[in-house]
């Protein structure tokens, strides 16, 4: 098991942060998560950060549609974010959706989605410049949760939390191509920790695609 203490997990929504979080406990690593909020740089040597995050386009889609889920589906929490049941339900096919985006870039910005307002960029804007790289102890891919969690903690991974595969819609080139654009600067924040050395080749082919 591993020694790694005094670590902040950084949990960026819809990338299986959920799983990462559930399997630290059971296997009793603690750690403080971090979870919809701008991540803070402390300068303390003692605490280092381990980020859990997801190729931009499947994250958003999986967002999207988890929200849909949960507000118009399930009704559990249509009443928790003003106008976002609205929203939802008006744009409530990835057409819609896309139709929405290429005649309004600036739709989230004036249109609350929760998880889509707290996106990649929202997490690491302030972060990713300011932190030096040997604060990183890694970076946890959602596309390769089973293999990180195995190779840096010693964890076998039992189930996944919060799955909602079943609610997705097809999504083709074109869209994938046209949400990608929308979230530029997402991908900026990977190419810096790309740069910095914070994710492996590997890691960058499957978060920039």
């Amino acid at each position: 098991m591993t020694s790694i203490n005094n670590f902040i997990l950084v949990h960026i929504g819809k990338c299986g942060g959920s799983t990462v979080r559930k399997e630290l406990e059971e296997n009793q690593i603690n750690c403080l998560v971090l979870h919809t909020a701008n991540v803070p740089f402390y300068k303390s040597p003692e605490i280092k950060y381990i980020i859990v995050i997801r190729n931009p386009v499947e994250r958003f889609i999986s967002a999207y549609f988890w929200r849909y889920y949960l507000v118009c589906v399930k009704k559990e929490q249509a009443n928790r974010f003003i106008g976002e049941k609205e929203f939802l339900e008006k744009h409530n096919t990835i057409e819609l959706l896309i139709d929405k985006i290429k005649n309004e870039p600036t739709v989230f910005d004036t249109n609350y989605v929760h998880h889509i307002h707290e996106n990649i960029h929202f997490y690491l804007k302030n972060f990713v410049d300011i932190c030096p790289n040997d604060k990183i102890i890694g970076v946890i891919l959602q596309e390769t949760l089973d293999d990180d969690m195995d190779k840096m903690f010693n964890i076998k991974v039992n189930s996944r939390q919060n799955n909602n595969s079943e609610n997705k819609q097809t999504v083709t080139n074109e869209m994938r191509s046209i949400i990608k654009s929308h979230l530029k600067k997402d991908y900026l924040m990977i190419e810096k920790m790309f740069k910095k050395g914070w994710i492996t080749k590997n890691q960058y082919d499957i978060l920039s695609v």
